[in-house]
């Protein structure tokens, strides 16, 4: 899986469903440039207001990407995960008219393979992340948020249990014990980055931990437990 490694700013989104537009929407809200993709007009009119250029076009025809000018923007985003081959193909065109970036959404775990094997630098299973998370977070009553980065790293966001209320971080020694990093403490508009050994955790504090997976997802174990 790749990493990004530069700000970005200037976006392309083909495929305009629930994920697309939101992708769309949220990039907008950040401020980024955005154009969006869709050979629905109906679809492309709905966000028009978060876009930056509309485009009504097939994503699957090489001279509409050439008409885009596809390797002009800093990373495309595919979010046409029903429709196989469709997204595959275009996937095919962005790289061939050399994308910089290509992020594509996938609808199962063959579709994936597929994505990674024809040059996809990111793949992604919304749904599949989502239930991995939801189920992660029921079955930990502490646990805020998970966010893993890549494969071998991750942070996630929890509530401070009662357990280690008013305990020093030397006294928790959470980098023995569990092997993961305390990157913030959190609480109400109070936000503390790189706290100190013999900073205190309180009722009510938020940590967010950073760490590689397996590390982490021995910590949300132990928190599971408390």
């Amino acid at each position: 899986m790749a990493i990004v490694k530069k700000e970005m700013s200037e976006f392309a989104v083909i495929g305009l469903g629930k994920f697309g537009s939101a992708i769309a929407r949220e990039l907008h809200e950040m401020g980024k440039q955005v154009l969006v993709v869709d050979i629905d007009e109906d679809k492309v009119n709905a966000v028009s207001d978060y876009a930056t250029h509309a485009v009504i076009a097939d994503a699957s025809d090489e001279q509409a990407i050439q008409a885009i000018g596809i390797s002009n923007f800093d990373a495309v985003i595919i979010c046409m995960g029903k429709n196989m081959q469709a997204s595959i193909l275009t996937t095919l065109i962005c790289k061939e008219q050399g994308a910089s970036f290509i992020v594509a959404k996938a609808s199962g775990r063959k579709h994936k393979e597929v994505l990674n094997k024809i040059g996809a630098d990111l793949v992604v299973e919304p749904e599949e992340e989502m239930a991995q998370k939801m189920a992660v977070r029921l079955v930990t009553p502490h646990l805020n948020d998970i966010m893993v980065l890549d494969n071998y790293f991750t942070i996630a966001e929890a509530e401070v249990p009662q357990k280690w209320e008013d305990k020093t971080l030397i006294e928790i020694d959470m980098r023995r014990k569990f092997g993961v990093t305390l990157l913030v403490i959190k609480n109400g508009g109070k936000v503390t980055s790189s706290p100190s050994g013999d900073t205190y955790l309180r009722k009510g504090d938020t940590i967010v931990i950073g760490g590689d997976t397996a590390s982490v997802d021995k910590f949300i174990d132990k928190l599971a437990m408390m």
